[in-house]
């Protein structure tokens, strides 16, 4: 990845939308599943035909695919059919009997053929198997893709008896459409997809314009992408994602795209119970709560400075709500809440403020979030009294809490993610409160109440739940749903790193087990 840049441009988006997820496998990828199919059905490799066109007896290699990705047309493959060893024997009418044998070793036939996708009826072993590797509860559907070589009507072979009518030896993977989102990950519904396209997708290498498509090491490159809605959004109208950058680069087998929509605007950042980090500005809100000062005293005032709970915003989700900010660079997320009281009655004057500011950011080609923020709390007080002769005193105090927390979006071995959000073990180092405390004139004796609003902060900041925060966020992920190919394999997501449009984009490996036949 690191000499070819483009992948972190891949988006997700078109012209008039965006999609929600993907599922990207190279055609390399492809390939191997097709020779693991091989090996699980050894009678794929043999072809005995008696017909009236002729006979054939042969053994043949396991099939490749290239992928077509020039054009409009995405849904269609080149089959490439290589013999081993074997002979053929033409019918010839004059002779009223077959010719002489032909020998089609090393022979390699090509026609196209679409890929289809289908429903697995959920009463067929198909189904069972497949939803056994996927190995996750929930209302969901299997979807199976596969070569249809009906479509193009090859008419070599028995299409009713012969081993390809059975469809899960022509298979290329199997995917879950969730009818009931939150049946297969509560933690996280906006990440089951519902509804899912398909189509060829060009890899274009470093320094050309052009793509490649054919059976060798640049054609391998090209993907095909599973295009993914989720919580049922319909489809961008442009059901074609155009090339915006390689979504898959050697030597991956494939990338999953999480589009930054759905992982910080539906999931991270979600205006909604249970709040993730929005808990952290429900926490350090800094507000104010009462303020007045007395025209009849000169040193006395009330200036109710508070921290985290007890406003009047405590129930409305949406004041914490974090907004995405328009930049050039790469996207960012801030919330800002700011307020101030002005009390002048007579020959006194009381200023309180309270001010709130937090910036959520990725860091692109990385796994890493940065989330800072700052909460301050200040007054100044100003009186005239009489016996200063026209002179003022008073005081001012604020207190300030600022903190830089990282947070890592992780692989795990069983093939899920998690989030670590990098929180010490006493949870107040992560917070740096500074003060600030003045006087006057220099004989006027205030008391130090920055030290009173550095405890009220202090205080808030304990309260913040970042264990559970933290909590929350691994059951999310650990619940994802997984791409599942014939053979029980499943790919494992390693690697998560966030591209320049804020998206996430997960390295999928093939885990390289063959242990059952769904």
């Amino acid at each position: 990845m690191a000499d070819d840049p483009s992948r972190l441009e891949a988006t997700l988006r078109t012209g008039n939308g965006a999609y929600s997820e993907a599922i990207s496998v190279s055609q390399k990828a492809i390939n191997r599943n097709l020779e693991i199919l091989l090996a699980l059905y050894p009678e794929l490799g043999e072809i005995g035909l008696k017909t009236h066109d002729g006979d054939m007896s042969a053994k043949v290699d396991s099939p490749q695919v290239a992928l077509q990705v020039a054009g409009s047309n995405r849904g269609t493959v080149y089959y490439y059919c290589r013999f081993k060893e074997g002979t053929v024997e033409p019918w010839d009418d004059e002779l009223n009997s077959n010719a002489p044998p032909i020998d089609v070793t090393g022979w390699v036939l090509a026609f196209s053929v679409d890929i289809a996708a289908v429903n697995v009826p959920e009463d067929s072993d198909d189904y069972q198997n497949a939803t056994s590797v996927i190995n996750q509860p929930g209302d969901y559907s299997i979807s199976r893709l596969y070569l249809d070589f009906n479509i193009h009507h090859v008419k070599v072979g028995d299409g009713v008896n012969g081993v390809m009518s059975e469809p899960k030896k022509t298979t290329i993977g199997y995917t879950m459409k969730a009818n009931n989102p939150g049946t297969v990950n509560p933690h996280a519904p906006t990440f089951p997809p519902t509804s899912f396209i398909f189509q060829t997708y060009e890899y274009i290498a470093p320094r050309t314009t052009e793509p490649h498509q054919g059976l060798d090491e640049e054609g391998d490159k090209n993907h095909l992408l599973y295009l993914e809605m989720t919580q049922h959004l319909d489809f961008p109208i442009q059901r074609f994602l155009p090339y915006s950058g390689n979504f898959v680069t050697p030597p991956m087998d494939g990338t999953i795209c999480i589009s930054k929509d759905i992982f910080f605007g539906s999931y991270l950042l979600r205006k909604k119970e249970p709040l993730l980090l929005n808990v952290f500005n429900k926490y350090t809100y800094a507000w104010i709560a009462d303020h007045k000062a007395y025209d009849d005293d000169p040193v006395r005032f009330t200036a109710d400075l508070r921290v985290g709970l007890g406003s009047s915003h405590d129930q409305d989700i949406d004041f914490f709500g974090f907004e995405e900010v328009n930049t050039a660079d790469t996207p960012k997320w801030e919330w800002k809440r700011s307020e101030s009281t002005f009390d002048n009655p007579k020959a006194v004057n009381l200023n309180c403020d309270a001010s709130n500011k937090t910036t959520l950011f990725p860091k692109p080609g990385t796994n890493e979030l940065l989330l800072t923020g700052e909460s301050q709390i200040k007054f100044k007080f100003n009186s005239w009294p009489i016996y200063l002769f026209g002179g003022a005193q008073g005081t001012e105090a604020s207190a300030t809490a600022t903190w830089s927390l990282t947070i890592t979006l992780n692989s795990v071995m069983e093939g899920g993610l998690e989030i670590s959000l990098n929180v010490p073990e006493n949870q107040q180092h992560l917070f740096k409160i500074s003060t600030y405390f003045d006087d006057w004139p220099d004989l006027a004796s205030y008391p130090p109440y920055e030290e009173h609003l550095k405890q009220r902060m202090a205080d808030a900041i304990t309260g913040v739940p970042l264990r559970d925060i933290a909590n929350d966020l691994q059951k999310a992920l650990s619940n994802s749903a997984k791409f599942v190919i014939p053979g029980g394999g499943t790919f494992f997501y390693k690697d998560p790193i966030f591209n320049n449009h804020g998206d996430v984009l997960i390295e999928a490996e093939y885990n390289g087990q063959v242990t059952q036949t769904p």
